[in-house]
């Protein structure tokens, strides 16, 4: 074969060589996404170009609506036994804090009821931590500072503590359930029912019970 000739057939067989798309190998290095205000499953799905049932079922998530700020989002099953084990994860799900949260976020778009300590007649802040405990089989005192009272002191909190955020004089005068250090999941004032709210103050103590 000519020098012309080898050069051609060469020049073929890198024409026929696939590219990788851009685009596909960008969505393939994202293991997973750190969900942000706002974001959606369905958003997350649609910029990896993906489904977002495929996600739901991916993340094990009981319902597809309810994610949160600062929760990852894996792409694929791969990237979740890579990044985060499966005895670690399995682990996680079944934790006190996790059974917590779980529970506590069925509660949702509950209104805000002074007094209230039911789905059905709403919550205030200590009625919606007294029933969600109660749902897990535990009784804790009524009230915010009781709550507090009576929980185990903690100054580094985990996902499913409490918080109580007190007044100058340390009086505990509301509790939120801690998630991660950027939110909260509480019934956190009148028009302001049961969700998942920033941190809206820094004068706070932290307290713990745990669930089987």
């Amino acid at each position: 074969m000519n020098k012309r000739i080898a050069g051609i057939a060469l020049a073929g067989a890198l024409a026929l060589t696939p590219i990788a798309s851009p685009t596909a190998s960008a969505a393939a290095a994202a293991a997973y996404v750190t969900v942000k205000s706002g974001d959606t499953l369905g958003g997350i799905a649609s910029k990896h170009h993906t489904t977002w049932q495929k996600l739901k079922s991916i993340n094990h998530l009981s319902n597809a609506n309810l994610i949160y700020p600062g929760q990852k989002i894996y792409m694929s099953a791969t990237s979740t036994s890579t990044t985060a084990p499966a005895s670690t994860t399995a682990a996680s799900s079944t934790s006190s804090g996790t059974k917590i949260v779980n529970q506590a976020k069925k509660y949702i778009g509950t209104r805000y009821v002074y007094g209230g300590t039911s789905p059905s007649s709403g919550f205030d802040c200590s009625g919606l931590t007294y029933y969600t405990f109660k749902k897990l089989g535990k009784t804790i005192p009524r009230v915010a500072d009781a709550q507090y009272r009576s929980s185990t002191k903690v100054k580094t909190p985990k996902k499913g503590d409490l918080v109580f955020v007190h007044d100058s004089s340390g009086h505990v005068y509301h509790v939120a359930i801690y998630v991660n250090s950027t939110t909260w999941l509480e019934s956190e004032r009148p028009g302001k029912g049961v969700n998942y709210y920033k941190p809206w103050s820094k004068s706070v103590y932290y307290g713990r019970y745990t669930v089987k």
